[in-house]
């Protein structure tokens, strides 16, 4: 990877195997677990390798998933509680690169990085080549959805950069917007902090840099929602 590139961080692996380690303890199980070995990396010099590596990453965090859920299912302790939340926290570190375009509609043969500095252009963004970018392509959607665009930054700042300046679309008569790659936990997390703050006065309720916040007026605390329960307690 060229230089100055953001790298993954190096102590993946090492949180990885300390999770495994705690379930292998949970699970009663003789042996080393053999699912996940090798460190994650999202940079690579090649597109097609970073591709294959994120679906390396997904799948390794897909078994950890389950075999915490499996555990959950008998133990239902706050130690497997704390094991979802560092699952959640090492898939953001794999997405903190990456945003999502909704509502740019999809045509054959298209040129999707045409495409996303249109978006651009209408913030007044220069414009991004592949030498930019890790990954560029269409998610998955259901049929009667127009699929996300995400867009993997080899620098982050300029991920930052594009995420404040793409705020600007809410002004503009136009249905496009720009997201952050939230994980799973998160997405749902953020949906029920939205539908909880509208039914007990919050005004504010979103996510940032892998975290879903909530704010009852501005100028007021901000408070971090780790998990539902924590709704609860604001109310208290």
């Amino acid at each position: 990877m060229g230089n100055g590139k953001d790298k993954q961080p190096p102590d993946i692996h090492q949180i990885l195997s300390a999770m495994n380690a705690k379930l292998d303890k949970l699970d009663n199980l003789a042996e080393k677990v053999d699912g996940i070995e090798k460190a994650i990396s999202l940079m690579s010099d090649k597109y097609d390798e970073v591709l294959q590596a994120g679906a390396r990453h997904d799948a390794e965090l897909k078994e950890l998933r389950r075999r915490i859920e499996a555990v959950e299912a008998r133990e239902g302790s706050a130690e497997v509680q704390q094991l979802k939340l560092e699952v959640n926290d090492l898939e953001w570190r794999s997405r903190r690169h990456n945003l999502v375009i909704h509502d740019v509609q999809f045509s054959e043969n298209e040129d999707l990085l045409s495409k996303v500095n249109g978006v651009g252009r209408m913030v007044e963004l220069p414009d991004v080549s592949m030498n930019e970018l890790e990954a560029l392509h269409r998610l998955p959607s259901k049929p009667e959805k127009v699929p996300g665009i995400l867009i993997c930054f080899a620098q982050l700042q300029q991920k930052e950069n594009w995420l404040q300046e793409c705020k600007k679309l809410r002004n503009l008569q136009c249905s496009v917007s720009v997201t952050e790659n939230l994980t799973q936990r998160n997405r749902l997390l953020l949906f029920t902090a939205k539908k909880w703050a509208k039914e007990n006065g919050f005004e504010y309720a979103w996510h940032s840099n892998g975290k879903v916040l909530v704010r009852r007026a501005s100028k007021e605390t901000i408070h971090v929602i780790r998990v539902e329960s924590d709704l609860a307690k604001l109310v208290s």
